[in-house]
């Protein structure tokens, strides 16, 4: 069950100086991060999917089987267990359940 009335842990999202990523909320049911990638990224979560929201730049994200390119204004759903790879100049958002 949630419980509405908790609020989850909201943190200010700007990136720290040197820093590629930064989590922006945290709580029992999901986390939101704000990432950077300058050049290539490599990035999988065992435990639930992600969903990538591209939020500035464009660059490519592959995996395995496929890549796609992606640009500002592009959301991406990545499966569980499935390691991806960005690369380009990309600020984006990663949710995770």
């Amino acid at each position: 069950m949630i419980d509405y009335g908790k609020r989850p842990e909201i943190t200010n999202g700007e990136l720290e100086e040197n820093s590629s990523e930064k989590e922006l909320i945290s709580s029992k049911y999901y986390t939101v991060k704000n990432i950077k990638v300058t050049e290539k990224k490599k990035d999988i979560n065992k435990e639930s999917f992600m969903i990538y929201t591209i939020l500035d730049g464009s660059g490519s994200i592959k995996s395995e089987n496929r890549k796609i390119e992606v640009k500002t204004g592009d959301s991406v759903l990545i499966p569980c267990a499935v390691e991806v790879e960005m690369s380009g100049e990309i600020s984006f958002l990663r949710i995770s359940v």
